[in-house]
């Protein structure tokens, strides 16, 4: 296994346990069952310190991938940017969800108001991983680069590459 395929396995996590964690907080406000917000709140928590170890993994996947056909350095950039960004969202939202999810076990009113500020803090995390997936997919994926990205990288390095030829 190298290190693409170890960031390729582990960088899902981040993604899939955020959307969990908030489905499952959001029934939990919503049924107002204190166990439900609990399991929600400790996905979400799971989540937030995975995607450390996604963001870990990133520097020898893209050691791996450098130079690889169609591989764009400028992609791979704006994916770690894109990355490092999710990371302002994901951290308070953890630390949001470690807060109420104490705030709960110990009866206070302040877990119900925690809860739900991590539920909206969880909506903008998703919207962050979803967009560092998508970041990280269009490396290797030309089928799902859009237009503007399709303006950074691939195309102008082949120019330069044939230039210098």
């Amino acid at each position: 296994m190298n290190g693409a395929h170890f960031h390729l396995l582990v960088n899902h996590v981040p993604i899939i346990g955020t959307i969990f964690g908030m489905l499952i907080l959001f029934v939990g406000v919503i049924l107002k069952n204190s166990t439900v917000k609990l399991t929600g709140l400790g996905t979400l928590i799971f989540a937030a310190l995975s995607s450390s170890v996604a963001l870990m993994t990133g520097d020898p996947a893209e050691e791996t991938i450098q130079g690889l056909a169609g591989v764009s350095n400028a992609l791979i950039q704006h994916h770690e940017t894109i990355a490092y960004s999710s990371l302002w969202i994901l951290i308070p939202m953890g630390i949001l969800a470690a807060l109420a999810m104490y705030s709960i076990w110990k009866k206070e009113r302040s877990g119900n108001v925690l809860a739900v500020i991590t539920l909206v803090f969880s909506f903008a995390a998703i919207g962050m991983m979803s967009w560092t997936g998508l970041t990280g997919g269009e490396i290797r994926h030309t089928e799902i680069r859009s237009q503007s990205v399709g303006d950074l990288p691939v195309e102008k390095e082949k120019q330069e590459l044939n230039e210098n030829d």
